[in-house]
């Protein structure tokens, strides 16, 4: 549905029956079509409708941002860059988003979306499961009435997925990569989550970001016990990350124009600082990750005009400038080799559009002047 047009007897609606999508008019009589629809205007894909004016012409927005995955290859040792930065997927892009790689190292698991999200013009979301070795590519969508983006649980055999199932009831579910099955965690039913860090190796808890008083604080949910603790209680930055070895829980959080960066043991603890910078806009760190090791924190610095990838020596020291700028860099992924990394980058923009002169003569015409 776009819009009627201003004589209430045309409506003008989107359709891909002809495989593309495209606006289509249709003359309506008494509630029902009074004629066959028409195709009016083709390749309107990433729109969303602003409506009719008066004499007929038709408002549309174009949403000209991209979304998307990219990989690139590090040097472990240098930090330097190997392979710059490809789409995931080039035959599909601006529509992949929530990289993570399974701890197996043998897949890339993102979610896709025919069109941009939040949009009115289609909302088609499944997950891509990727193949580090062929490249072959396949479709997952989990057995859920809604899912978000997930990250791939400690067995390589399924992915932790929040969502909401056919009851309605929202929370975190195991969803097997094979046969889309979605088992839930019981302890998660109705917990609002913010957005994933990750799971303990073990499997026994997961780290994640909750809403508190209209606020974002670290938590920690013990799947045996059910029990919740939260972990700090400021809000964080972006970015949040677990130690490969599930006991250290690295973030940066602002006082002021003060940010820091800090480690802290998982279940609870006080920070240790490995680096602070003044800086007035909040947040300025902007995606987190481990290497493999242990041994370094590489993190993504918004320096205004794009985001420049670094790393610090998880000890702390002197953060190293590494030769990677993107526009907008989120969820950063370290490859279990240490040498690939996965991340998410996002560009803004939109345009307004009018289609004008498609309507029938009498139908683009109002009584108000």
């Amino acid at each position: 549905m776009l819009g009627w047009a201003p004589d209430g007897r045309h409506l003008l609606f989107a359709s891909d029956r002809t495989g593309t999508l495209g606006a289509w008019l249709l003359p309506v009589e008494d509630g029902r079509p009074a004629g066959e629809a028409r195709l009016v205007k083709p390749d309107m894909w990433r729109v969303w409708a602003m409506g009719f004016t008066r004499d007929g012409s038709f408002f549309y927005g174009v949403n000209m941002g991209s979304d998307d995955v990219l990989v690139a290859t590090l040097d472990p040792e240098t930090g330097q860059v190997l392979a710059a930065p490809t789409a995931v997927d080039p035959n599909e892009p601006n529509f992949n988003t929530g990289p993570s790689w399974s701890p197996d190292g043998r897949l890339l698991a993102y979610l896709s979306s025919r069109a941009p999200r939040n949009y009115s013009m289609y909302d088609r979301e499944f997950v891509l499961i990727r193949s580090v070795e062929t490249g072959e590519t396949r479709q997952l969508i989990p057995k859920l009435s809604g899912f978000g983006s997930g990250l791939w649980w400690v067995d390589s055999r399924s992915l932790l997925v929040p969502g909401t199932d056919s009851d309605n009831r929202s929370g975190l579910f195991l969803v097997d990569y094979q046969t889309a099955e979605a088992e839930p965690l019981p302890a998660f039913w109705n917990v609002d989550i913010r957005s994933l860090i990750a799971p303990s190796p073990d499997g026994k808890a997961v780290f994640y970001r909750k809403w508190v008083g209209g606020e974002g604080r670290l938590a920690v949910m013990d799947l045996e016990t059910g029990e919740e603790t939260v972990l700090f209680d400021r809000e964080p930055e972006y970015g949040n990350a677990l130690s490969p070895d599930g006991r250290s829980l690295a973030f940066a959080y602002r006082t002021g124009t003060t940010h820091r960066l800090v480690v802290m043991p998982a279940r609870g603890g006080e920070p240790r600082e490995l680096y602070r910078f003044e800086a007035a806009a909040a947040p300025v760190v902007r995606a987190m990750a481990w290497s493999p090791d242990g041994r370094y924190l590489l993190y993504a610095l918004d320096a205004g005009e794009a985001h420049e990838l670094w790393r610090i020596r998880a000890e702390g020291g002197q953060p190293e400038k590494l030769d990677l700028t993107i526009e907008n860099m989120a969820r950063l992924r370290v490859h279990p080799d240490g040498r690939r990394i996965a991340f998410e980058t996002r560009s803004h923009g939109a345009e307004v559009w009018v289609m004008e002169d498609f309507l029938p003569a009498t139908a683009g015409t109002s009584d108000e002047k």
